[in-house]
């Protein structure tokens, strides 16, 4: 709207023609009627709505406002040789308009008021939605029919990005399946835009294949003949060329060549046009496509084609966190199979006693090893058992000779495990493999056991020696080991791979973990053409938990941030996700939007700060601006005040790992003034080697001592904004 019109609205206009006239005399009735025309007319010219003036009769308008002429693109001479039917498209979603709209003109003939949604087509021929509110009143001693028209534009665009993006959010915090989650997602455009069939399709990883997710109300769609034909292929091959400015549009399916093979299709579902989206995916990669059927032939209202952006956007929200969870279970079942594989490794390591009185001589010299012995008579009671058992198990030689070695069972096995334990010494003459006991404090551990029998030379048993070493501790290591190198595999894929190419900025960062996993996290999510969405975090702790926290956090991160998305709403939202997870770790995180067009710095700060160097030389902090994630379910984290940069402006985003790095020697901190004077003494280099020299000094600093914090780096640099 424009101009600084008085906030009259059609009712006003209503009042107006309301006004009593008929005790007035035929000259008094007719100067009010001009008098009443008058009003009409000013109050139209300052109405915020657009307004026509229609002859019932003519079919033509006799009047229209200027918001009227602002909305159509003609002026007001072109508007009064038209009529409704000549500024629609032939058809609405309903039906065609010619049919439709001469019922809701008849209706409001008769002295109801009809409100309905309507099409327009302006100057341009863009089709444009509309609310149109019809009413009957008296215009020049006779009556004609106001509509009051709004422009729905805006409206609909914002209800998909709002209210469709809470209830997709809604379905994935409650683990709706992932096809449901976009159906309700189908579900919401489709009532925004009438007429509409929609379907949402996953590119299988690593094929060139399509894969139905969603389609609830697009009848008879046969997935395997929609990706065979020319027009899958094609789709899929647009995509792939030019994903993140790419749209396909088939106008008219009937005459579109690649639509050949599903004319069938197309008929029988009376579908005419179609245009697509890609849906991609937060690493930049095509995850799947949005597509849009539509029952008449036509071109994508600009509208429709933003409809299309946002539910493609929200689409890729779904598709990545489904993707994530099944990725976890994948790292949970690499974990387990891994632990069991090593296990029967070790446990076939086992060397084999033998089985003669040579054997038995050889087993009590071994008395004195690091091997728990137990030696038995042939009805299992203890005789002689050594040191290394007693240590193990906490009981004296007096304490279990005499006994039978159920003393020690767990009950961790059942008896169909002793029975075949006892079956194969009977059956070749020893058993070896792990087993649980408990100590006589009460405490399990796991051994690897050998029990061997012992037979005089006529082959009867005499004795049973049985050979352990406690392997608790070395299958948990080895079980540790193998969930951190799958950890830390998954963990660098999750980092930037490469510095983000912006305009007029030189932009890098880093993580150097103090162990093998990190908790530690930086990210660069690219939001559209102008703006780049910059995280830098630490997660409490370090090591595997906290490096499993820091990709948790960096998902919600992605999912939140949108389109003119503001730092602390999304860090607020992103702290009552993490508190629902109840992790038991804290965050601190600063979030910041560099919309590298208008030269600009947003930030908030969840307990962490950053540094702004002036090319002037001031220093200015870019503070915390609430609570770390995780404090308290109802902390609000708020903006900062957004920062113009300069040329010659240099961010430095660090955690708290390079401040706090400590030398025992001098009994010193690193601290942020070390920080800060080592960045002045190198901004005029690369942005990537600020960041390398930052960590070479906090090393230098801390001499040969390890490092007991993980260490983060993100630098901004502002360069030449004329190019």
């Amino acid at each position: 709207m424009t101009g600084n019109r008085n906030p009259l609205t059609p009712s006003d206009v209503e009042a107006e023609n309301r006004q009593p006239s008929s005790k007035a005399s035929a000259p008094d009735s007719q100067s009010t009627e001009v008098e009443t025309d008058q009003r009409v007319q000013t109050l139209m010219s300052y109405s915020p709505e657009a307004i026509v003036i229609l002859d019932a009769e003519t079919g033509r308008f006799i009047e229209v406002n200027p918001m009227a002429v602002e909305l159509f693109g003609y002026d007001r001479d072109e508007l009064l040789q038209f009529g409704p039917f000549d500024l629609s498209p032939p058809f609405q979603p309903t039906g065609r308009s010619e049919v439709i709209g001469a019922r809701q003109i008849q209706l409001a003939v008769q002295g109801e008021t009809p409100i309905f949604e309507w099409w327009h087509r302006n100057a341009n021929g863009e089709r444009i939605p509309c609310e149109v509110r019809l009413v009957r009143m008296p215009w020049g001693g006779r009556d004609v029919l106001r509509a009051s028209i709004l422009d729905m534009r805006e409206r609909k665009i914002l209800q998909v990005s709002e209210y469709a993006r809470r209830r997709l959010l809604d379905n994935i915090t409650q683990g709706t399946p992932l096809p449901d989650a976009l159906s309700a997602l189908i579900q919401s455009v489709e009532n925004l835009l009438p007429g509409m069939k929609c379907a949402i399709f996953e590119k299988v990883i690593g094929v060139n294949r399509l894969e139905l997710l969603a389609a609830p109300n697009l009848p008879e769609l046969n997935v395997k003949e929609f990706e065979e034909t020319d027009y899958g292929q094609h789709l899929l091959q647009s995509v792939d060329s030019n994903p993140h400015s790419f749209r396909v549009s088939a106008e008219n399916i009937g005459a579109h060549p690649a639509w050949t093979a599903l004319a069938g299709w197309a008929n029988r579902t009376g579908m005419k046009s179609c245009w697509s989206r890609p849906v991609m995916s937060f690493s930049g990669d095509v995850g799947g496509v949005f597509s849009m059927f539509y029952d008449q032939q036509s071109h994508p209202a600009p509208v429709e084609l933003e409809v299309l952006e946002v539910a493609s956007q929200l689409a890729a929200i779904a598709i990545d966190h489904d993707q994530s969870e099944k990725l976890q279970r994948e790292v949970y079942r690499t974990l387990r199979q891994r632990v069991a594989e090593e296990t029967e490794h070790l446990s076939q390591a086992n060397d084999k006693l033998r089985k003669t009185r040579e054997d038995l001589r050889i087993a009590a010299v071994a008395f004195d090893t690091h091997d728990s012995i137990v030696i038995t008579d042939r009805s299992g009671t203890i005789l002689r058992v050594n040191d290394s058992f007693t240590a193990l198990t906490g009981y004296s030689h007096e304490e279990v000779v005499g006994q039978t070695p159920r003393l020690l069972r767990s009950g961790r096995h059942d008896d169909k495990f002793y029975q075949e334990m006892w079956k194969a010494i009977s059956e070749v003459g020893y058993w070896e493999g792990r087993i649980w006991n408990r100590r006589k404090d009460g405490t399990e551990y796991l051994q690897r056991l050998t029990i061997t029998s012992l037979k005089d030379d006529t082959g009867k048993i005499t004795h049973y020696v049985g050979d352990g070493q406690d392997i608790t501790d070395e299958v948990k290591a080895s079980a540790d080991r193998a969930e951190i190198d799958a950890a830390r595999t998954v963990q660098q894929s999750l980092f930037p791979a490469t510095s983000p190419a912006v305009q007029s900025f030189d932009i890098a960062g880093r993580v150097f973990p103090a162990e093998r996993v990190s908790g530690d996290f930086f990210d660069f999510i690219p939001i559209d053409e102008e703006t780049l969405g910059v995280v830098v975090a630490d997660v409490s702790g370090h090591g595997l938990g906290p490096s499993l926290v820091m990709a948790q956090t960096q998902a919600y991160l992605r999912a939140l941030v949108e389109p003119d998305f503001t730092p602390g709403s999304v860090l607020t939202h992103a702290n009552q996700l993490y508190i629902a997870n109840n992790s038991g770790h804290f965050v601190t995180i600063l979030l910041g939007r560099l919309h590298h067009r208008k030269q600009t710095f947003l930030h908030a700060g969840a307990g962490h700060r950053g540094f702004l160097l002036r090319e002037n030389g001031d220093i200015e902090t870019l503070g915390s601006t609430g609570l770390p994630l995780g404090i308290t379910h109802d902390s609000r984290i708020e903006s900062a005040e957004e920062k113009k940069l300069l040329p010659g402006d240099l961010i430095l985003l660090p955690t708290d790992g390079i401040e706090e790095s400590y030398t025992p020697e001098k009994g010193e901190l690193f601290g942020h003034e070390r920080l800060i004077d080592l960045a002045l003494k190198h901004r005029h280099r690369p942005a990537d080697e600020i960041v390398t020299e930052v960590h070479r000094a906090a090393r230098e600093f801390v001499s040969q001592s390890p490092q007991c914090d993980d260490i983060t780096l993100v630098v901004i640099k502002a360069t030449d904004f004329s190019r």
